[in-house]
C-alpha cells in the first residue's frame, strides 16, 4: 500500500500526459482534419458504428465524428489543468483531485461511448482504444484513492498528537500551579483556580 501511495504522483501525471497528448491529437484530427479523423481505423469504427445504429447519412457522420472530438478535446483540456495542480503541489501547496477525478469520469464516458457500436455489433477489435483508457482511467483513480486516503489518515494522526501534546502541557502547567502537597489550603484552592482558569482559556 506504501509503495502504491509513494508511487501516487509519478502514475497520475504520467497517466495526465498520456490523456492530454492522446485525447488532444485524436480531437484536433476531428475537428481540423478535412476527413474529421474519419482516416483514423478506430474513430471510424466508432463513426460508422453509430452511423449503423441511428440509420445516418454522411451529414450525420461528420457530425458524429466533430462532436466526439468536441468530447476528447473537453477531457483532453482538462489534465492540463491537474498537471498545473501538481506543480503547485511541489512547492507545499495541497494537490486537488477533484481536477483529475473530473478528466477521470470524461475519460470514463467517452469510452462508453466509443465502446458502444463494437459491443453491439460483436466487432472487439474496436475495443482495444477504448479499453486501453477504460484501464488507464481505472488506475489513476485507484492511486489517487489510495493518495487521498493515506493523506487522510495522516491529517488525524497530527491532529491526534497535537491534541495529546496539548493536554500534556495543560497538566504541567497545573502541576506547576498547583504547588507542593503541603502548601497551605488556601494557596492550593487559588492554584486550583488559576488551574482551571488556564483550562478553560486553552
Amino acid at each position: 500500500m506504501r509503495w502504491v501511495v509513494r508511487l501516487s504522483p509519478t502514475i497520475t501525471v504520467a497517466i495526465a500526459l498520456y490523456f492530454a497528448m492522446s485525447l488532444g491529437l485524436e480531437a484536433l484530427q476531428a475537428l481540423t482534419s478535412p476527413t474529421r479523423g474519419l482516416d483514423d481505423r478506430a474513430v471510424a469504427g466508432v463513426v460508422f458504428g453509430f452511423g449503423r445504429l441511428a440509420g445516418l447519412g454522411p451529414e450525420g457522420l461528420v457530425r458524429t465524428a466533430v462532436l466526439l472530438g468536441a468530447v476528447k478535446l473537453t477531457a483532453a483540456l482538462v489534465f492540463p489543468a491537474y498537471l498545473a495542480e501538481r506543480r503547485r503541489g511541489l512547492f507545499g501547496v495541497r494537490t486537488d483531485h477533484e481536477t483529475l477525478e473530473a478528466g477521470l469520469l470524461l475519460v470514463v464516458a467517452a469510452t462508453i461511448v466509443m465502446a458502444m457500436p463494437a459491443l453491439y455489433e460483436g466487432r472487439t477489435e474496436l475495443l482495444r482504444q477504448p479499453m486501453l483508457y477504460f484501464l488507464l482511467a481505472a488506475a489513476a483513480a485507484v492511486v489517487t484513492i489510495a493518495e487521498q486516503l493515506d493523506a487522510r489518515v495522516g491529517d488525524d494522526a497530527r491532529g491526534s498528537a497535537r491534541a495529546t501534546l496539548r493536554s500534556i502541557d495543560l497538566g504541567r502547567a497545573g502541576e506547576a500551579v498547583s504547588g507542593p502537597w503541603f502548601a497551605p489550603p488556601h494557596c492550593r484552592a487559588g492554584s486550583l483556580r488559576l488551574s482551571g482558569l488556564l483550562t478553560f482559556f486553552a
